[in-house]
């Protein structure tokens, strides 16, 4: 019992990245993305089909990529689609690959509010 117990103690307290991956039809499509925003060195947000998302990498050591015309991924499945896998990363124009730490869909709302605040910083 004393053993199940621990187990059960274990399980909870492990990192929930799978149940933090997006659902196949909410993942993000590199191909299709129209419009992105640096917010930070450790975010992005972006505009891709219907859906817009945050995209939190995994250090704010990342590169900047308010910097650069293109964004890169680096993906870990076959499906051409950022679900918030592990191993998945943006990759910038200095080569340099960024992890991804998550992927949230965000309403249009935020992403225009992040824009905003993305065009401000810059002057």
């Amino acid at each position: 019992m004393k053993t199940l117990v621990i187990a059960l103690l274990a399980l909870v307290a492990a990192p929930a990245r799978a149940s933090e991956r997006l659902p196949y039809a909410q993942c993000l499509r590199p191909d299709r993305v129209g419009e992105w925003y640096a917010t930070g060195a450790d975010g992005l947000v972006l505009r891709a089909d219907r859906y817009y998302y945050r995209v939190t990498m995994a250090s704010a050591q990342c590169p900047r990529f308010g910097k650069g015309a293109a964004l890169h991924f680096r993906l870990n499945n076959a499906l051409d689609r950022a679900c918030g896998d592990a191993n998945e990363a943006i990759v910038g124009d200095d080569g340099v690959p960024c992890p991804i730490a998550r992927i949230d869909v965000i309403d249009k709302e935020a992403f225009r509010d992040a824009e905003r605040a993305a065009r401000d910083a810059k002057k």
